[in-house]
């Protein structure tokens, strides 16, 4: 082989990769019709052109706007619990300790005991201390941190207990008597407290009630908890024949999907079902305890797919916080870029 001939293989080998077949807007659309954050991390890291467009900040600000995070793990007094096999989410999880999450918030003004996480939404915890000298149930410290990246912008945030928050609203049932209730609403958009519509019958033995986002168009959900089943209820309009005005239309809540009844028996143990005050977008963290065959309990965590209504487990533990749980649901990274 002459070297000259040696010299041109040489250049051919060296040359660039040719471009993607299908421009950005291409792989765009093709990479927002995937299943989930785990399918776009497997697809960006097939070559550097797909990388590049799954982590460019435009694109997963729409790649969001249509998928939900996933549920990483959640919170309550004793730190943070990442989602275990089989969970679909563990992998994610796991991503995110080896990123070295910081979620004791060891960066917090001491004494760090005395903060507590009362709220997660979007990677971002808000975490409280009383102000000493306040006096018990006066005011609070209230901080926002990002366990992810470390950082802690302080900001105003209303905080009440047994909450729920939707479509850029937070909403508190108010119950006047067993059959008798409505919402009250705080629209954080145009910072507008209002009350409105009323709401179905309390669940039976003690159920509970809280406003989830139900369904596509920005629909808002009712969902109803109790020992035995899990109800979805959407709030529609029909119209008001008896009205005067024709086009006059009157709000309701109507039944829009049911789960399977929660089992009371499984493995030939016997389960008792909980619904800690906690979602996160589409999840919610219900907590089933298993009174196990030779002695004790474990207490068994599982999100509810509010699209679905179906649970998968998240994790397992001896004890548990059933108030104080926080779902804690992000994109891992290299997904989650610091200020999106």
């Amino acid at each position: 082989m002459t070297a000259t001939a040696s010299a041109a293989r040489r250049r051919i080998a060296a040359a660039p990769a040719a471009d993607p077949p299908f421009p950005d807007e291409i792989l765009e659309e093709i990479f927002l019709r995937l299943g989930g954050a785990a399918d776009l991390a497997r697809a960006a890291a097939a070559c550097a052109s797909f990388r590049r467009v799954a982590t460019a900040r435009p694109f997963l600000r729409r790649f969001r706007s249509l998928h939900a995070p996933p549920v990483l793990g959640f919170l309550d007094i004793h730190g943070f619990h990442p989602a275990a096999p089989p969970h679909s989410s563990a992998p994610a999880a796991a991503a995110l300790a080896r990123a070295a999450a910081d979620f004791t918030f060891s960066y917090l003004p001491e004494p760090s005991r005395r903060w507590s996480v009362v709220d997660a939404r979007d990677g971002l915890v808000l975490l409280s201390r009383p102000i000493a000298g306040a006096g018990a149930g006066a005011f609070a410290d209230l901080v926002v941190c990002d366990p992810l990246y470390r950082r802690k912008p302080v900001m105003l945030f209303s905080w009440a207990s047994n909450r729920s928050y939707a479509h850029g609203c937070f909403y508190w049932i108010v119950d006047y008597s067993t059959d008798d209730s409505y919402l009250l609403v705080l629209d954080t958009r145009e910072m507008k407290l209002f009350a409105t519509i009323d709401l179905p019958l309390r669940p039976p033995n003690n159920g509970v009630r809280t406003i989830v986002e139900a369904g596509e168009e920005g629909m808002l959900g009712l969902l109803t908890f109790d020992a035995s089943a899990i109800r979805l209820f959407r709030r529609t309009w029909r119209k008001n024949n008896a009205s005067v005005d024709a086009a006059a239309e009157e709000e309701e809540w109507q039944p829009y999907k049911t789960a399977a009844p929660l089992p009371r028996k499984l493995n030939g143990n016997y389960y008792d079902w909980y619904r800690p005050s906690c979602a996160a977008g589409v999840y919610l963290l219900v907590l089933g305890r298993e009174s196990l065959r030779n002695s004790g309990c474990s207490w068994q965590y599982y999100t509810l797919d509010l699209r679905t209504l179906l649970l998968e487990r998240l994790f397992v533990l001896d004890s548990a916080v059933i108030s104080s749980s926080q779902l804690y649901s992000r994109f891992p990274p290299p997904f989650a870029p610091p200020g999106l």
